[in-house]
């Protein structure tokens, strides 16, 4: 599972389906990226940080923190 995704999720309020929404992506797929049973794609990867500018991407999909 994609803990530090569900985390953020949670963290601006949303449902997976809302997310996804915003994303232009299914809620089916989306789930399956947070459940950890699908990797992102490049397309999901910009759309997400282009919607969520403040997200840490680097860290949400690759376990990788800023400094």
């Amino acid at each position: 599972m994609r803990l530090e995704l569900a985390q953020y999720r949670e963290k601006i309020r949303l449902s997976q389906s809302q997310i996804a929404l915003n994303l232009g992506f299914t809620k089916s797929y989306y789930a399956k990226i947070e459940e950890g049973t699908r990797n992102p794609g490049f397309e999901f990867v910009l759309s997400f940080a282009k919607t969520y500018p403040d997200a840490d991407i680097r860290y949400l999909f690759f376990n990788t923190k800023i400094h």
